[in-house]
């Protein structure tokens, strides 16, 4: 389909007559000449120019006389209003529009003063607060979780050793395996594991949809020519419509099949953990109990723990810290006040140790 063009519309800026035709040079009101003020516009619905009035539109935009200030046709080489030549004229309607853009929008980008600004929509004014909001609680997770310098009156102290006592046996165990050491009790065959062997196919349906070409449908599109006219453009577009599809497919089935291997039940002698040799206390006289060894028994890991209790301030509630510095916690006493710094509530340093 072939481009046509339309009419378009000004606005007398000095008697303020409304839609004078674009093939109109003068206003009919007042008699004044189109000037720089006058921006062109269509109207809905469009008007289609005639044959007659087609003859010099669309052939590039207006050119504007720099002595009396008046638009001429691009096919016209004199101003028709004062008779000076158009190669005096430098400046046409986009020029001319694109200046009083910058001067109404001086901070706009020349690519921004092209683009079609669309309306703005009223910003919520719950989402005014949203920000603050945001500030507010990243403020809070500082202040929280910001390394800060507390003062911690003590009110005990605590130890707590621990022996592991560990004992030879003859133990029974299995496995898959069987050790150099071990006496083989019993072996039998057992299930290992299973493996997911394809049994069978299964005829399944499923649905889907898919996007069918469905006829073409035209839009249009409109350039403003800069000379009281508009082009107007037919694009063809390709619509589509929905269509429910089904079909089989074959699904496989599998079953599961057990796999036997020889399993090893033994006894095998070994130290195994036995019992607990426990010492604890309130005092700063940490101390390992007596093991008391008895047969085939030795001793396994030994253990060390260190606390304290204490309070931040008079109201708050008393709170018992690990130490894992034996050194740090021998110069904490019950009823000082020891300077820590703190973070989310856990100690990261021990700044004075009061007395």
């Amino acid at each position: 389909m072939a481009d046509r063009l339309v009419m378009g519309y000004w606005d007398c800026p000095y008697c303020n007559t409304k839609g004078i035709k674009g093939t109109e040079g003068k206003c009919p009101n007042c008699g004044t000449a189109r000037t720089k003020d006058v921006t062109f516009y269509m109207k809905n619905p469009h008007e289609y120019l005639s044959k007659e009035d087609s003859a010099g539109k669309g052939k590039g935009a207006d050119w504007m006389c720099p002595y009396c200030g008046s638009y001429n046709a691009i096919t016209v080489t004199k101003c028709r209003s004062c008779g000076a030549d158009k190669e005096e004229s430098e400046e046409d309607y986009f020029s001319i529009r694109e200046k009083q853009s910058v001067k109404q929008n001086p901070n706009h980008s020349e690519a921004d003063r092209h683009k079609k600004e669309k309306p703005h929509k009223a910003f919520p004014k719950r989402y005014v607060f949203l920000p603050l909001a945001i500030i507010l609680l990243m403020i809070g997770l500082f202040v929280t979780f910001s390394e800060k310098q507390r003062q911690i009156v003590v009110s005990d102290v605590s130890w707590q050793y621990n022996i592991e006592i560990e004992k030879y046996k003859n133990v029974s165990d299995s496995g898959w395996t069987l050790p150099e050491d071990a006496e083989l009790t019993r072996s039998a065959n057992e299930i290992h594991h299973y493996d997911q062997i394809l049994d069978h196919y299964e005829t399944r349906t499923r649905t889907y949809t898919v996007q069918v070409p469905d006829g073409t449908h035209t839009e249009y599109s409109y350039s403003d020519n800069g000379d009281g006219s508009f082009t107007e453009h037919a694009h063809q577009v390709q619509d589509y419509r929905t269509e429910t599809r089904t079909e089989d497919y074959q699904e496989p089935v599998y079953r599961s099949v057990p796999v036997y291997k020889t399993k090893y039940y033994y006894k095998q002698w070994r130290w195994v953990y036995e019992r607990d040799v426990e010492t604890s206390g309130h005092d700063k006289h940490p101390y390992y109990g007596e093991t008391n060894l008895k047969k085939k028994e030795r001793e396994g890991s030994r253990t060390q723990e260190y606390a304290f209790t204490g309070r931040l301030q008079k109201k708050d509630r008393e709170k018992t810290y690990k130490v894992d510095d034996k050194n740090v916690w021998d110069k904490i006493t019950p009823g000082s006040t020891i300077t820590v710094k703190m973070q989310a509530g856990t100690i990261t340093e021990y700044v004075s140790f009061g007395k």
